[in-house]
């Protein structure tokens, strides 16, 4: 058993809730989660070791911790702005975002991440021309331009936290002549113009693929 979710009925549930929280592999104990809410781990494939339950009057306030009752799988999103066409809609999950095949250069990306109870970032930084390299951003945060008509000649991504122990982060480029995609991995190697990224969980075989061109 990975995760659970406990309700009261009937004159129970008019007149208590019922908190509960639950021991995971890796985690040790979360937090409280209450009448129905999920309790445990989802896609991650940890066990659920113990757990605790507490019946609290309605009209009572409870006072511990309900942050973060549950964790689960981590889901990466992006947008990217580009030559003549501007800011794009969000992408995910292995759809085009930007363009092929018309020689338009990316300008700007933003990344977010909702890590679902994981701690962590997606931290990633830009190569500009004309600048150089430009500062790690964070979580939506713009790493290249915006009206200046400069392109992105590179781009490093990488994972911290929990995040960075339960995932791996691939990612592959697109570049200007090139005849096929350059499949690349996080920490190791530098980049040229975003084209795919792979979220891939460390301890399973199920991915999670976001495509970025």
């Amino acid at each position: 058993m990975e995760a659970i979710k406990i309700h009261l009925t009937g004159e129970l549930a008019n007149q208590y809730d019922i908190y509960y929280r639950v021991h995971i592999q890796d985690f040790g104990w979360l937090d409280w989660a209450s009448n129905g809410t999920v309790a445990g781990s989802t896609g991650l494939g940890l066990r659920l070791e113990a757990i605790q339950f507490l019946l609290n009057l309605k009209q009572q306030t409870f006072t511990q911790s309900t942050q973060r009752p549950s964790v689960g799988t981590a889901n990466l999103q992006y947008q990217v702005q580009g030559q003549d066409y501007g800011w794009q809609g969000t992408r995910n999950n292995d759809t085009v975002a930007g363009t092929t095949g018309q020689g338009k250069r990316l300008e700007a990306i933003k990344i977010y991440l909702d890590n679902n109870g994981l701690t962590g970032d997606v931290v990633y930084q830009a190569h500009v021309s004309g600048t150089g390299w430009q500062n790690a951003v964070t979580d939506g945060q713009l790493a290249g331009t915006v009206g200046q008509s400069r392109q992105m000649e590179a781009i490093k991504v990488t994972l911290t936290g929990q995040l960075a122990s339960y995932y791996n982060l691939y990612y592959r480029v697109h570049m200007q002549d090139a005849v096929s995609y350059t499949h690349l991995r996080a920490h190791e190697t530098d980049s040229y113009l975003v084209c795919r990224l792979l979220l891939e969980k460390k301890k399973t075989n199920n991915t999670l693929n976001i495509c970025l061109l």
